[in-house]
């Protein structure tokens, strides 16, 4: 049997922060990671797809979680919406961009593909705002492989966290598989297999930070049975085609965006998945001549974790995809794309959550219904940001870190 202060479950954005903040405060603290420790440049090894009715969810299972493939958006969606429900994290959006300090990409940065989709947009009467980012633009080579793990290092991921937090002793167990989780006299006790063998850990708290997948199939292990609702996952997809006889270079993708209205949101954005739909429309191209714009939307919480994930588009879903699409073809054609030779991408999901939200399954302090059972990830998020969340999933973890050392 070994004992902890707080058991976190889960490695991600909320898993590292948690136990960067617990354990600089004297917390002996274990965090139990179902996948295993990679090169933040070979994330992509690390990926897993979850084929569902509508939606194609995308994850990275391993320490540091799907943040490791993350474009380093430094958004801080939600802030007003979780004021509402009683958590107020403002001076923690604050703290963290202190100690971040998102770069704005400045105009010398960006690359032709974005600065000619600007200058489309303007054409067609959209105005973009700049983009910031959680990027060392000066070590930046510019190779727009963010998706797959920077390869030099220049982006913020939540290892960053996970390498204050082990010198401060936090004891990290990879390739864990959990078998139950329950409260025992007062001890919650964690059991699983570690390469084969079961182990026993005993600890005052236990902090849920799987994932919005995971979180909620371990919370019914606790009996804590409804959880697994109201899934979002801020679906998108890709819109694009050729520029025949340009060769763009390689570039960092979403250096900006234009909210066409609070729920549907474009950004530069090139996918090779492009390219068999062009493909079927007998346009033949490559990754170097094409011009893309990404349409992401806030979806409709509308997704379920069980056995299975169900997650559909609903018709308010496909009416955003559709009033995103429509626009982006302006867009192309503005820059002198053919219309006819323009595809459009499955949806895709990145940001996954709500399956464990705030007011539903947690409370305002994010704790269960069960006391000394917390949840902290982008789960307890009430609705779809429409925006990457990572900013303000590392200012929940930093306030829930706090109140559990007040407490």
């Amino acid at each position: 049997m070994y004992s902890f202060n707080e058991i976190i479950i889960g490695s991600g954005v909320a898993g590292c922060r948690l136990a960067l903040e617990l354990t600089k405060r004297g917390h002996k603290v274990l965090m139990l990671e179902r996948g295993r420790e990679v090169e933040v440049s070979r994330a992509y090894l690390c990926y897993d797809v979850v084929r569902t009715t509508g939606v194609e969810l995308w994850r990275v299972i391993g320490v540091g979680g799907s943040a490791l493939a993350s474009l380093g958006n430094a958004n801080t969606p939600l802030v007003e919406d979780l004021k509402s429900l009683g958590v107020d994290i403002s001076d923690e959006v604050n703290e963290i961009k202190e100690e971040l300090r998102p770069t704005a990409i400045s105009n010398s940065f960006l690359g032709d593909r974005a600065k000619l989709l600007i200058e489309s947009a303007n054409k067609v009467g959209l105005r973009h705002q700049t983009a910031y980012k959680l990027i060392r633009l000066e070590e930046c080579r510019g190779c727009g492989l963010c998706a797959f793990g920077c390869p030099v290092s220049c982006k913020w991921t939540p290892l960053n966290d996970l390498e204050v937090a082990k010198s401060h002793d936090v004891k990290l167990i990879t390739n864990f598989h959990l078998n139950s989780i329950a409260k025992r006299n007062g001890v919650w006790l964690v059991k699983g297999l570690v390469n084969g063998v079961e182990k026993c850990f005993e600890a005052v708290r236990v902090i849920v930070s799987a994932g919005a997948l995971e979180t909620p199939r371990i919370l019914k292990m606790a009996n804590i049975l409804n959880a697994g609702e109201k899934l979002f996952a801020d679906v998108f997809i890709t819109v694009g085609g050729p520029l025949h006889g340009r060769r763009f270079r390689d570039e960092v993708p979403m250096t900006f965006y234009i909210k066409l209205d609070p729920q549907v949101t474009l950004y530069p954005h090139i996918s090779t998945f492009l390219l068999p739909y062009l493909a079927s429309k007998g346009v033949f191209t490559t990754k170097e001549e094409l011009l893309g714009i990404m349409v992401k939307i806030a979806d409709d919480c509308c997704g379920k974790v069980g056995d299975y994930v169900e997650k559909s588009l609903t018709p308010s879903d496909l009416r955003k995809l559709k009033k995103g699409e429509e626009i982006a073809i302006d867009i192309l054609a503005a820059a002198g794309v053919n219309e006819k030779e323009i595809a459009v991408t499955h949806p895709r999901g990145v940001h996954l959550g709500g399956s464990a939200a705030i007011g539903d399954v947690v409370n305002y302090e994010m704790e269960t219904e069960i006391s000394g059972l917390y949840v902290c990830d982008g789960s307890v998020l009430p609705k779809a940001p429409g925006a990457p969340p990572i900013m303000t999933i590392l200012a929940l973890a930093k306030k829930l870190a706090k109140a559990i050392c007040e407490e």
